[in-house]
Parts: structure tokens; sequence; C-alpha cells
């Protein structure tokens, strides 16, 4: 045993490292449920099942464990390689924003609606606390400058010219939107179907709808 494991307040035989990894699922649902201001650092230690010092011992604060919570959830939504990696295919720009789109989508349909990755991200969103600002700078900036430049090609504009910043908030705002909303949508459209089954459509529409308004926007400035 090093004495770094006797020094830690996990409760029984448990390894750091997992006390770290239930901590972080306890906060990720916690957080999700009652927000930053809401939790309490002694409901998040109890749900994990470890000692009251732990949160400290891990993560230095509650300040500092929802960050990391923050950055793990939008990371699980989307990690950067991966986006990295879609917006390298060899196709054009179309299908290439088709790929992103189906992957984000088919990961939100099929996450549970419960699921604390998608709650405590749009609760962020809605209402940002300080931790926001390390979100942005380290998962959502990266990720919104690898879009953009697919977006700014598929529009042959500049990557930094207006419209495309537009339109790459147009596209991602239609997600957003969706599942930040998707309760209240429930109610004001009960014709549609809000279930797995209904992935397909929707992410069909979001793109025909994202293509066709981004060359309307292209053309305009083109002329």
């Amino acid at each position: 045993m090093t004495s770094t494991d006797r020094q830690s307040p996990d409760s029984g035989a448990q390894a750091p490292a997992d006390t770290k990894a239930r901590l972080l699922e306890s906060a990720g649902r916690i957080f999700a449920a009652k927000g930053f201001r809401r939790a309490t650092g002694k409901e998040i230690c109890q749900d994990a099942g470890a000692n009251m010092a732990a949160i400290n011992y891990h993560f230095g604060s509650k300040d500092s464990l929802y960050t990391t919570v923050l950055i793990e959830a939008h990371s699980r939504l989307m990690a950067r390689d991966e986006l990295a990696a879609t917006m390298a295919l060899n196709v054009p720009p179309q299908e290439r924003l088709a790929v992103f789109l189906d992957r984000l989508i088919r990961r939100l349909f099929t996450q549970s609606a419960g699921s604390w990755p998608i709650r405590v991200v749009v609760r962020e969103m809605a209402d940002p606390t300080p931790a926001f600002r390390t979100l942005v700078d380290k998962e959502i900036l990266p990720k919104s400058h690898i879009l953009r430049r697919t977006v700014a090609e598929l529009m042959d504009l500049p990557v930094e010219h207006e419209a495309a910043l537009r339109t790459t908030i147009s596209i991602i705002a239609q997600v957003i939107s969706l599942f930040q909303n998707r309760a209240a949508f429930e109610q004001i459209f009960p014709e549609l179907d809000w279930s797995e089954a209904a992935m397909e459509p929707v992410r069909d529409h979001i793109l025909a709808f994202s293509l066709a308004g981004a060359e309307a926007v292209a053309a305009k400035h083109r002329a």
C-alpha cells in the first residue's frame, strides 16, 4: 500500500480510483437533478458510499467536482477526438455534417431521457454557473472550431465569416433545443413520435433543414 492510499478517506476496501469514479457518477446524477447550488457534498458522498472528506481528497472542492462533472458530461455526448475524426473524413462537407448529426442525435436518443450527462449540460447552459467558462474553454470552444470549419467549407465562405458562424449556431441550436425542451415539446406536439424510433426522422429533418438553410444563406453572401 502506498502512502497515498494510507491517507485516502475512501470507505472500506475500495480503491481510490473506484471511489473517485463513484463520486463522479453520484455527483453527476445529483447535480443534474438539483443543480450545483442546491446539491450538497454530504448527499453526494452518501450516495457514493464515500467518506465526507472524499470530495476534497479526490477533487479539491465541490466547485472542482462540479467542473469535472460538466467536462465529463460534455465529453460523453461528443468527445473532441471523435468530432475531429468525423470532420477529417475524406468526404464532402455535406456528408461529414450528416455523420456528425447522426452520431450526436443517436447518442442523445439512445441515452435515457433521465441520463445525467444530458441533464447536467442542459441545466448548466440554461442557468450558467462560474464553471461554465471552464466548460467553454475546455470542451465547447475547441469543438465549435472543428464544426465551424466544416460549415464554412460547406458554404464556401471563410471560416470566420459571420454567416458561417451564425449557421454553425443555427445547426447546433436545433439539436440543443430539441433536448433542452423535449418534455415541453412532447406536450405541445403530441402527434409526433418522441421515442427512440423517431431518431432517424429527426436526424434527417435537421440535416435537410441545415443544408437548405446553409445554401440559402451562403448564396446571399456570395452574390
